[in-house]
């Protein structure tokens, strides 16, 4: 399963994990790639973010949680906040 992670963290992981650079560069090049596939799967959400931002012009964090879930048809508990330790 995918875990959603900044690219700083995925370098710093890849220096602590890698002594070889060859070996860090294949990993955070792979996990760029992994990164634009999900992201080119959801671009529907992303044009449907971006969309209400022009009319809003500003939302919480929430609303865009809550946008990015209904975009997706979630409607069950968010297992992402239930693994965080979020309610």
């Amino acid at each position: 399963m995918f875990t959603p992670y900044r690219y700083n963290d995925i370098f710093q992981w890849s220096l602590e994990a890698f002594e070889n650079g060859e070996q860090r560069s294949l990993v955070q090049k792979v996990c760029q790639e992994q990164a634009r596939v999900i992201l080119g799967r959801y671009d529907f959400v992303l044009d449907e973010l971006a969309a209400v931002l022009l009319v809003e012009g500003c939302l919480s964090g929430a609303e865009v949680h809550s946008l990015i879930r209904q975009a997706l048809n979630e409607t069950g508990p968010d297992w992402r906040l239930s693994a965080c330790g979020v309610k």
